[in-house]
Protein backbone atom coordinates (compact mmCIF):
# COMPACT_ATOMS: atom_id res chain seq x y z
CA UNK A 1 0.00 0.00 0.00
CA UNK A 2 2.79 2.44 0.87
CA UNK A 3 4.38 2.02 -2.57
CA UNK A 4 1.09 2.87 -4.26
CA UNK A 5 0.57 5.84 -1.95
CA UNK A 6 4.04 7.18 -2.72
CA UNK A 7 3.46 6.63 -6.45
CA UNK A 8 0.15 8.52 -6.16
CA UNK A 9 -1.76 5.42 -7.31
CA UNK A 10 -4.38 6.14 -4.70
CA UNK A 11 -7.07 3.68 -5.80
CA UNK A 12 -4.65 0.75 -5.55
CA UNK A 13 -3.39 2.10 -2.23
CA UNK A 14 -6.97 2.00 -0.90
CA UNK A 15 -7.39 -1.61 -2.05
CA UNK A 16 -4.14 -2.72 -0.43
CA UNK A 17 -4.67 -0.91 2.89
CA UNK A 18 -8.21 -2.31 3.08
CA UNK A 19 -6.80 -5.83 2.56
CA UNK A 20 -4.30 -5.30 5.38
CA UNK A 21 -7.07 -4.08 7.68
CA UNK A 22 -9.28 -7.04 6.76
CA UNK A 23 -6.46 -9.39 7.78
CA UNK A 24 -5.30 -7.37 10.78
CA UNK A 25 -8.02 -5.01 12.05
CA UNK A 26 -5.69 -3.81 14.83
CA UNK A 27 -3.03 -2.55 12.39
CA UNK A 28 -3.11 1.10 13.45
CA UNK A 29 -0.60 2.21 10.82
CA UNK A 30 -2.75 0.75 8.02
CA UNK A 31 -5.74 2.68 9.38
CA UNK A 32 -3.66 5.86 9.44
CA UNK A 33 -2.30 5.27 5.94
CA UNK A 34 -5.78 4.57 4.58
CA UNK A 35 -6.88 7.80 6.23
CA UNK A 36 -4.08 9.64 4.43
CA UNK A 37 -5.30 8.27 1.10
CA UNK A 38 -8.85 9.34 1.90
CA UNK A 39 -7.53 12.76 2.91
CA UNK A 40 -5.69 13.12 -0.41
CA UNK A 41 -8.87 12.18 -2.29
CA UNK A 42 -10.95 14.68 -0.25
CA UNK A 43 -12.99 11.93 1.42
CA UNK A 44 -12.71 13.71 4.75
CA UNK A 45 -15.35 11.77 6.69
CA UNK A 46 -13.75 8.45 5.76
CA UNK A 47 -10.32 9.88 6.60
CA UNK A 48 -11.54 10.98 10.02
CA UNK A 49 -12.95 7.52 10.74
CA UNK A 50 -9.63 5.87 9.90
CA UNK A 51 -7.60 8.28 12.04
CA UNK A 52 -10.02 7.80 14.93
CA UNK A 53 -9.71 4.03 14.61
CA UNK A 54 -5.91 4.25 14.58
CA UNK A 55 -6.08 6.28 17.79
CA UNK A 56 -8.58 3.89 19.36
CA UNK A 57 -6.07 1.09 18.78
CA UNK A 58 -3.00 3.11 19.80
CA UNK A 59 -3.97 6.32 21.63
CA UNK A 60 -0.39 7.65 21.64
CA UNK A 61 0.10 7.43 17.85
CA UNK A 62 1.06 11.03 17.09
CA UNK A 63 0.84 10.73 13.28
CA UNK A 64 -2.85 9.88 13.55
CA UNK A 65 -3.38 12.72 16.05
CA UNK A 66 -1.88 15.25 13.64
CA UNK A 67 -3.83 13.84 10.70
CA UNK A 68 -7.08 13.85 12.65
CA UNK A 69 -6.58 17.49 13.66
CA UNK A 70 -5.90 18.47 10.05
CA UNK A 71 -8.96 16.57 8.86
CA UNK A 72 -11.18 18.16 11.51
CA UNK A 73 -10.02 21.59 10.36
CA UNK A 74 -10.87 20.73 6.75
CA UNK A 75 -14.32 19.45 7.73
CA UNK A 76 -15.11 22.39 10.04
CA UNK A 77 -12.87 25.37 9.29
CA UNK A 78 -12.41 27.69 12.27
Amino acid sequence: GIAFLQAENLQLAIVHFEKVIALRPDHYRAHNNLGVVFLRTTQYQKARQQFQEALRIKPTYSDAEVNLTLTQELIQPQ
